[in-house]
């Protein structure tokens, strides 16, 4: 797993687990935090936890399809207000680096607010694991008649075309 560019397609399981040290943007009640995973524009978001304050705890999984050359995600936390608009707690960065290269890392993101002050961590997980890409070439496409010239990966029995 030495190379971090032949990642296109593949699978990368992440894992959040909790915040810690939340900066408390509740007013009068404890904060009901939510975080979003957001990689190549697309956004993974955990349930909202309900009186969770600055210690929420997820453990919630996605899986996100890595795509060659974006090698970071972002981490957004925010606290769901039934009355207002959802109030913004902080945000921080990702390098994934690490995980494609080791297949495994377990990382905290510092996040901070808009004005890059300490606004907490989240404490997440990664898993990495490259999947065997298969030359297509014997396959034949049945309406062109013509050679596929493509590659293909086996992800728990299901083809993957690239």
């Amino acid at each position: 797993m030495s190379d971090v560019y032949g990642i296109h397609g593949q699978t990368l399981e992440v894992i959040i687990l909790r915040c810690n040290k939340l900066k408390n943007t509740g007013l009068f009640t404890k904060q009901n935090p939510y975080v979003i995973v957001e990689y190549n524009n697309c956004k993974f978001q955990t349930r909202t936890c309900t009186d969770g304050d600055t210690e929420p705890v997820f453990d919630e999984k996605f899986h996100i399809t890595l795509i060659a050359g974006i090698l970071d995600m972002n981490i957004y936390v925010w606290n769901s207000n039934s009355v207002m608009r959802d109030t913004f707690i902080g945000s921080g960065r990702v390098q994934l680096n690490k995980v494609i290269t080791e297949g495994f890392d377990d990382s905290i993101c510092v996040i901070k607010t808009n004005g890059s002050k300490y606004a907490g961590d989240v404490k997440l997980i990664m898993h990495f694991s490259r999947n065997p890409l298969i030359r297509t070439a014997d396959i034949t496409d049945t309406e062109t008649n013509q050679q596929a010239d493509t590659y293909c990966s086996v992800q728990e029995g299901h083809w993957t075309y690239m």
